[in-house]
C-alpha cells in the first residue's frame, strides 16, 4: 500500500461504474483471480459496490464490507459514515461558499421564502442578472418539514425535491426563469464516464 496509498480510487480499476458481473462476456473470474492473492478485498461503498463484493464472496472470494454513503439507504445498516455530513448542512455550505452562491439554505437554520426572494431581488437590483442559490435535502421552511419523495416499495422515504420546490416558489415570487440542477447527479454522471 505504501507505494499506492496516495494515488485515491480503486487500485484495481474497479467500480460500480466497472461492475465485472455486467460486463459484456460477464465473466468476473478475471477479477477474483487477481483479487484470490490477497488475504481479502475490502469493499467500501454504496450498494451498488457491496452488491458486487457480496457477489464476489458467493463465488468464494474473502470480502470485508464497510458501507460508506451520504445517502444511508443501506438495508441491516443503522448509520453510514458520510451520512453525518449530508444530514447537516456542511456538503450544501461548503459548495455554496465555493461557488459564491447568493442564498444557501441548510438543515440547521429554517428559512423564510418571502426573505429569501426579497434578498435576489436587491441583489438583482443592484446589477446582479443572476443569482445562484444552493439548497440542501433536509433544508425545511419555518414552519414546515422536510421533503420527501417515496421510492420503491422496498426501500425507505428519502430526502428529495427540496430544490425543485425551492426554484419553483422563487419563480413565482421573483418572476424570473429558474432551473434546479442536481449536483450529485452531475457529479456521478462525469465520474461514470
Amino acid at each position: 500500500m505504501r507505494e499506492i496509498s496516495h494515488l485515491g480510487g480503486t487500485i484495481l480499476g474497479t467500480t460500480n461504474r466497472g461492475n465485472p458481473f455486467c460486463r459484456p462476456t460477464k465473466q468476473p473470474d478475471g477479477t477474483i483471480k487477481e483479487l484470490d492473492r490477497s488475504d481479502a478485498l475490502i469493499a467500501v461503498g454504496g450498494d451498488g459496490c457491496l452488491s458486487i463484493a457480496r457477489k464476489l464472496q458467493d463465488k468464494g472470494l474473502r470480502v470485508i464490507g464497510v458501507p460508506k454513503t451520504i445517502d444511508n439507504d443501506l438495508e441491516s445498516t443503522v448509520l453510514a459514515f458520510g451520512f453525518n455530513t449530508a444530514v447537516s448542512g456542511w456538503i450544501a455550505l461548503h459548495s455554496g461558499l465555493a461557488g459564491r452562491a447568493d442564498a444557501i439554505l441548510i438543515p440547521e437554520i429554517t428559512y423564510a421564502i418571502d426573505k429569501v426572494a426579497a434578498h435576489l431581488r436587491r441583489k438583482h437590483r443592484e446589477g446582479k442578472p443572476c443569482s445562484i442559490v444552493v439548497v440542501a435535502e433536509g433544508a425545511k421552511p419555518v414552519g414546515g418539514d422536510v421533503t420527501v419523495r417515496s421510492r420503491k416499495a422496498s426501500r425507505t422515504d428519502r430526502l428529495d425535491g427540496i430544490g425543485e420546490t425551492v426554484a419553483a416558489q422563487l419563480q413565482e415570487l421573483i418572476g424570473t426563469e429558474n432551473r434546479c440542477v442536481v449536483l450529485g447527479h452531475l457529479l456521478r454522471v462525469a465520474y461514470a464516464d
